[in-house]
C-alpha cells in the first residue's frame, strides 16, 4: 500500500490521516499544489487522499493547478484507485468520479 496525500493549500495539512498512517507504518507522500509540487504518475500509488482549501471546483480559472488536479483525479478513477476527498477536494473529486462512483454503487463495490 502507497498512499498519495495531496494538499491544495500550503497552511491545511492532513492532521490526524498523517497520525494515522505514520503509527500504522504505511508509507506516504505529501504533495502541496499551492506551493507547485508536481502530480505523479496514478500508477505510482494504491491510494489517493486529496485534500480541501477555500476553493471551489467551479474556481478552476483562478486556481490554475485545479484543472491538473481534477484530470489527475480523472486517471485515478480509471484506474480504480482508491480514494477519499475532503472538503472541497470532496466536491472537486465528484465532476470527475461521478460516473464511476454511481457504477460502482450500482455493483454493490465501495468506495474507500
Amino acid at each position: 500500500m502507497s498512499v498519495l496525500i495531496v494538499k491544495n493549500v500550503t497552511s491545511e495539512g492532513p492532521g490526524t490521516i498523517e497520525d494515522h498512517l505514520r503509527s500504522a507504518n504505511i508509507p506516504f507522500t505529501l504533495i502541496d499544489l499551492e506551493q507547485g509540487s508536481p502530480l505523479p504518475a496514478v500508477h505510482d500509488y494504491s491510494h489517493l487522499i486529496i485534500l480541501g482549501g477555500p476553493m471551489a471546483v467551479y474556481e478552476m480559472d483562478r486556481t490554475p493547478y485545479l484543472s491538473a488536479e481534477a484530470r489527475f483525479i480523472e486517471q485515478a478513477v480509471k484506474a480504480s484507485k482508491h480514494m477519499a476527498g475532503y472538503l472541497p477536494g470532496r466536491p472537486a473529486t465528484r465532476p470527475c468520479a461521478r460516473r464511476s462512483c454511481l457504477s460502482r454503487q450500482a455493483e454493490g463495490d465501495r468506495m474507500v
